[in-house]
């Protein structure tokens, strides 16, 4: 019993505190603005019934349908006793998003009790931010704005970005947050008539508090404006305002110098393109007046400009001539220049100028390949001559022509020849080689000896007459050779391969290879017909190839040759001389090739290659696999055939010492036409003759006619190859369009038919 009396009490007094607890109550009153800036202040207004506890503190909480935050407010809330009501000034967050549906409460801390949700919706007006310039941004929040001085006056509106809706734009003087006494909506006027610097600030108006906020007065929201104008540099100082030139002549630099400490020195030229360096020449390539101005630049602002007015006066028209080059021979009778013009000036070669035209010297050759210039002149009222002509002289020689070259060259290596002509080209030449060819100046050509050879001019000319040759070159040329030694073996087949050595002297050209020849022997050894044998290997003086296998029987001549580039180099022949073996080979007829059963028939196997041979044949009638086989030393063997039915032969394989093959067999058809039934001729039926060429008569006895008989020819095949009715006793019938050999002659008379051989030859 001692221990439920301390627990009675705790429960008696936690039902106390609740009662307590349960009392006290916190409403939230209606609000008195439906909308606020964020950032400012709130006014919130709200009763409460029960008592609270010392310590107790008061919060207001602002939630946009989420969680509430806890609003600041800078003091507690004051009570108005004749209403009962409290009020708590709480300040929105200038980080709350703008927007309507935020509601309000209050809550209490001690004891904990959340008060209830003032029924106005609440709205957050949104605060704008610092205008922007279209200007560079130089530090936060700060423009550079950089006049020169006296450049066009700018209204500071035209520099700031449009204001946001129901914003205006107040403009101010200084760097300080408060406006001052010049805040203005009027943009100032920036006039750029003294240097220095100024600063203006811009920020942002409500128009109608309603619907916007103006912004609190702080760093970001207030725009500021750096304006600073630079002075400009003097006029610099010329050197003269005024110059004058003839058309084409050579100019002097146009100079200025500085007159403002530290300022850099630009020219400009009659279009106004800014030109480089500080020394410009005059264009005088065109008459006429252009103006040149010559301005000084400090820190990026240019001064006044000082002109320079260049007259470039036209000059007189250059002469002309129909010719301006002209060419002498030494000796020649020349003639004075000539060209077209008034009041001509001539220049000779020395610099000696006159009126009167020159009449260039012959007695010496010119110089130079190019002659000796003359120049002259036209000249004008003004005193400004035309420009130069140019008549160049050329005295020319009959010329002379050396030949230079290497002393030594392999066989079908090209040499270069070096031609050094004097006198004045074109040329033309000719030497002992045949080639004819003409050249301008000094050249190269290519020679090909294929043994030594000296090459002369035989000839060289110009416009002057036919000159001399200087001198000529021998060409040695070295001849390598091949030895082909004696063959490993006297005796091959075709199709085999055939080794060989070989010896060289000399040297042979780059890309030159070897390779082994065949050839059948002749009489002219330089008519051979060499051919080339396949698969060649070449080296250590040994060299191979293969023996086609096409290759005739015989004897043959075998040499090495290099294909030696331009020239090839033939070896000498082997001293052994080939004996080629043919290869097996056969082919296979018949004749005839058509008999009549129980008649005979010949085989010829003609054989091809190097005998003895032995060859298989057989026939379609027998076994695979069987046939017969037979050895002879005649090219030509013929059997004789007596078969039984048509039949193909063939050779199934034929060989001799190199080998045997049983490719492509060769064939040969037998048809053996069946002999047709036949009968003894009727009683009064005769014919003849037999055998017969040209014709055949039938006779028939009138006692058969009592209807007209039919005569027939048919041929071995059974095919009628002729038909004639008749009605008299004696028919002759024609044989012209029938085969030589065999015939069935069918007679039907008198109701009969009977059939008889008969033989045309």
């Amino acid at each position: 019993m001692k221990h439920r009396i301390p627990c009675l009490l705790t429960f008696f007094l936690l039902i106390f505190c609740q009662s307590i607890q349960a009392q006290t109550t916190l409403t939230t009153l209606p609000l008195p603005v439906t909308s606020v800036c964020a950032g400012a202040s709130l006014s919130i207004a709200f009763t409460q019934s029960g008592t609270l506890t010392a310590g107790n503190i008061y919060t207001a909480q602002l939630s946009s349908g989420g969680d509430y935050t806890n609003l600041s407010s800078l003091a507690a809330p004051t009570l108005d006793a004749a209403t009962g009501q409290y009020t708590l000034v709480a300040t929105v967050p200038a980080s709350a998003t703008a927007g309507g549906g935020y509601r309000v409460r209050v809550v209490a801390s001690s004891p904990i009790v959340v008060g209830s949700v003032s029924s106005t919706t609440l709205t957050v007006r949104a605060q704008p931010g610092a205008p922007t310039l279209a200007l560079q941004l130089v530090s936060p929040n700060t423009y550079q704005y950089t006049f020169c001085q006296n450049d066009k006056a700018v209204l500071l509106s035209d520099l700031v970005n449009a204001a946001p809706d129901n914003y205006r734009v107040q403009y101010d003087v200084g760097t300080g947050l408060a406006p001052t006494a010049q805040k203005s909506f009027t943009a100032p006027t920036l006039n750029p008539t003294q240097p220095g610097k100024a600063v203006y600030n811009v920020r942002y108006v409500v128009m109608d508090d309603k619907k916007g906020c103006n912004p609190p007065e702080q760093i970001s929201s207030v725009a500021y404006v750096v304006v600073e104008v630079k002075p400009r540099p003097a006029l610099p100082s010329v050197a003269t305002t005024a110059v004058t030139y003839c058309q084409s002549q050579s100019p002097n630099p146009l100079t200025a110098s500085l007159t403002t400490p530290g300022a850099e020195l630009t020219w400009y030229d009659a279009n106004g393109t800014a030109l480089s360096g500080i020394s410009p020449l005059p264009a005088t390539n065109q008459p006429g007046t252009f103006v040149y101005q010559a301005v000084q630049s400090l820190d990026r602002c240019e001064g006044p400009r000082a002109s320079v007015t260049v007259t470039v006066a036209p000059a007189a028209a250059t002469p002309t001539t129909s010719a301006t080059r002209i060419d002498l021979c030494r000796g020649a009778t020349a003639t004075s220049l000539t060209a077209t013009g008034a009041n001509l000036i001539w220049t000779d070669p020395n610099g000696v100028t006159s009126t009167a035209a020159p009449t260039p010297p012959t007695v010496n050759v010119s110089k130079t390949a190019d002659g000796d210039v003359y120049y002259v002149v036209q000249p004008n009222a003004n005193g400004c001559t035309s420009q130069r002509l140019a008549i160049r002289v050329v005295v020319q020689a009959a010329p002379t022509l050396a030949l230079t070259g290497s002393a030594t060259a392999n066989l079908g290596q090209e040499v270069p020849l070096k031609l050094a002509f004097t006198g004045a080209g074109p040329y033309r030449f000719k030497l002992s080689n045949g080639l004819s060819s003409t050249a301008q100046r000094d050249t190269t050509i290519s020679v090909l000896p294929e043994k030594t050879t000296t090459y002369q001019v035989t000839e060289v000319s110009n416009t002057c007459g036919t000159g001399l040759p200087v001198s000529a070159v021998t060409i040695t040329v070295l001849v390598p050779t091949i030895r082909t030694q004696g063959l490993s073996s006297n005796s091959l087949c075709a199709g085999a391969s055939l080794l060989t050595t070989f010896q060289t002297t000399g040297s042979f050209n780059a890309g030159s290879t070897f390779r082994l020849q065949m050839a059948r022997p002749v009489t002219d050894t330089a008519s051979a017909s060499y051919v080339d044998l396949s698969n060649l290997l070449a080296g250590n003086g040994q060299i191979s190839g293969t023996i086609p296998a096409t290759a005739t029987a015989g004897t043959y001549w075998v040499r090495v040759v290099a294909t030696n580039p331009k020239i090839p180099i033939n070896g000498s022949i082997s001293p052994t001389l080939l004996n080629v073996q043919g290869t097996a080979t056969a082919s296979l007829s018949a004749t005839p090739a058509t008999i009549l059963a129980g008649e005979s028939a010949k085989l010829v196997v003609t054989l091809g290659g190097t005998g003895p041979w032995t060859f298989a044949y057989r026939d379609s009638t027998d076994i695979p696999g069987t046939g017969q086989t037979i050895t002879t030393s005649t090219s030509s063997y013929t059997l004789a055939v007596t078969p039984a039915k048509t039949v193909v032969y063939k050779i199934s394989s034929v060989g001799n010492a190199c080998g045997t093959s049983t490719a492509s067999p060769a064939r040969a058809l037998i048809t053996v036409n069946p002999l047709l039934a036949t009968e003894p001729l009727m009683a009064g039926v005769s014919v003849f003759p037999v055998p017969a060429t040209a014709s055949l008569t039938v006779h028939i006895d009138p006692a058969l006619l009592t209807r007209p008989a039919t005569l027939e020819l048919v041929n071995l095949a059974g095919l009628v190859t002729h038909r004639q009715p008749t009605s008299q006793p004696t028919t002759l019938l024609p044989l012209d369009g029938q085969a030589t050999g065999l015939l069935l002659l069918r007679v039907q008379a008198g109701g009969q038919t009977m059939t008889y051989r008969v033989l045309k030859q």
